[in-house]
C-alpha cells in the first residue's frame, strides 16, 4: 500500500502509513516518521542490507514520483477528446530540477549514493500508464471509491494477467465485469461514459482523428455510423469503397460542409501528407493540396475503370499515365523526400489495377 509521504529540503521525514498485518506482526512497529529509524527497524527484524535499501529507496522513489506527478499534472480529457502529451513549461522544468536535486541529497544521505533520476522517471511513467488511468476522468471521490471496489475484487490482478494473454473475448469479459462492479459507485451516465472511453471502437476512432476535432455529439455519431456499417453485410469490403460509404453516411449526419472537413481530415493520405509537411517544414496547406490531387486521381481512375469503351490494356495504360501525372504534381508540392514520407508506399495505382476486370 502506498504511503502518504512528505519531504522538503534535506529532510528524511516520512508520514507513517496504514497498518499492515501479517499474523501478529504489525508493520507500524517497523515504520517510522524518519527514514533512518525505518532502516534501523528493518535491520532489527532481520532484513538483509539489500532488502533494506530496496524497500526504503522504493518508498523514496514513490514519494518523489507523486510530487513530480503533481508538478506535471496533465489536463483530464473527455472520452471523445484526443490526448496530447504536453511538454513541461519553464516553470515546471525549474520545479522538477529542484525536486531532482532534493531527491539526490536525501538518497545520498541515506545510502551514500543517489538513486538514479531515471529510476524516478521510469516509475512515474509506469504509474501514469499502468494504473487504471481512465478513472482519472472521474471526480476524485468517485475515482477513489471505484479503485477501491476494483482493488478489493481482484480486478487489477486479472488485468495484469490478461495483458500477457491478448485474448479479445477475455478482455471483453473483464470489461463487462468491471462495469458490473462499478455499478456500486458510479451513476448510469458515468458508467456509460466510462464504457465508451474504454471501448476498442472509441480508442480506434480517437487515434484516427488526429486532425479532426470532434465534439461529443459528433464523436458519438461517428461511433454509431461505424457500428451500423460493421453490422451491415451489404457494405463493400474494399477499403476505398468502404471509406467512401462512411463519408457519405457522415455527410448525412454532419451536413455537407462539416462532412467534407471530416472526409479530408480522416483520410489516411491527408494524415500522412500533413505529417510530412510538419516533418519537413512545409506549409500546412500542402496536405490539403495533396488531398485534392488524390481525390481527382481517384475520381478519374474510377471513371476509367468503368469505361467499357476501352480495352483492359488501354485502361491500364491510362491509369499509369494518370498516376505519373499525379506523382509529378505531388512532387512539385512536397519534393522527393517529403513525398516519399507522405506516400508510405503509395497504393493508389495498384488498388485501381486490382479493380480492373477483363
Amino acid at each position: 500500500m502506498q504511503s502518504s509521504n512528505s519531504a522538503s529540503g534535506g529532510s528524511t521525514d516520512r508520514t507513517q502509513s496504514e497498518t499492515n498485518h501479517a499474523g501478529a506482526f504489525k508493520w507500524k512497529d517497523v515504520e517510522s516518521s524518519d527514514y533512518r529509524v525505518y532502516m534501523a527497524n528493518l535491520r532489527a527484524i532481520g532484513c538483509p542490507e539489500q532488502t533494506v535499501r530496496d524497500v526504503v529507496s522504493a518508498d523514496l522513489l514513490q514519494l518523489f514520483s507523486d510530487r513530480a506527478k503533481e508538478i506535471r499534472k496533465q489536463p483530464t480529457k473527455e472520452y471523445w477528446q484526443k490526448f496530447r502529451q504536453e511538454n513541461p513549461s519553464p516553470e515546471q522544468e525549474k520545479k522538477l530540477k529542484l525536486l531532482s536535486e532534493e531527491q539526490k541529497q536525501i538518497s545520498k544521505s541515506l545510502f551514500g549514493a543517489t538513486v538514479r533520476v531515471q529510476e524516478m522517471i521510469d516509475l512515474l511513467y509506469v504509474q501514469i500508464h499502468a494504473e487504471d488511468k481512465e478513472l482519472a476522468s472521474l471526480p476524485k471521490e468517485k475515482g477513489d471509491a471505484a479503485r477501491k471496489v476494483l482493488d478489493e475484487s481482484g480486478y487489477f490482478e486479472e488485468m495484469e494477467k490478461l495483458q500477457e494473454d491478448h485474448n479479445p473475448k477475455k478482455e471483453q469479459a473483464l470489461l463487462d465485469k468491471k462495469m458490473d462492479l462499478l455499478k456500486e459507485v458510479l451513476s448510469p451516465d458515468e458508467l456509460k461514459r466510462l464504457r465508451i472511453r474504454l471501448s476498442r471502437e472509441a480508442s480506434s476512432l480517437r487515434s484516427q482523428l488526429k486532425y479532426f476535432e470532434a465534439t461529443e455529439e459528433e464523436f458519438n455519431a461517428l461511433l454509431e455510423v461505424r457500428k451500423k456499417m460493421s453490422d451491415d453485410k451489404n457494405v463493400p469490403k474494399d477499403f476505398y469503397a468502404e471509406k467512401e460509404a462512411e463519408n457519405d453516411a457522415v455527410r448525412q449526419v454532419f451536413g455537407e460542409e462539416r462532412g467534407k472537413i471530416y472526409e479530408q481530415n480522416s483520410d489516411l493520405f491527408y494524415v500522412w501528407a500533413r505529417q510530412a509537411a510538419e516533418r519537413y517544414g512545409l506549409p500546412e496547406e500542402s496536405a490539403a493540396q495533396a488531398f485534392q490531387i488524390k481525390q481527382q486521381f481517384m475520381a478519374e481512375a474510377n471513371r476509367l475503370r468503368r469505361d467499357e469503351t476501352l480495352s483492359l490494356d488501354q485502361r491500364k495504360t491510362r491509369l499509369s499515365e494518370l498516376h505519373k501525372m499525379s506523382s509529378f504534381r505531388l512532387n512539385g508540392i512536397f519534393g522527393t523526400e517529403a513525398l516519399a514520407y507522405a506516400n508510405r508506399g503509395d497504393g493508389w495505382l495498384k488498388v485501381m489495377e486490382q479493380r480492373l476486370k477483363p
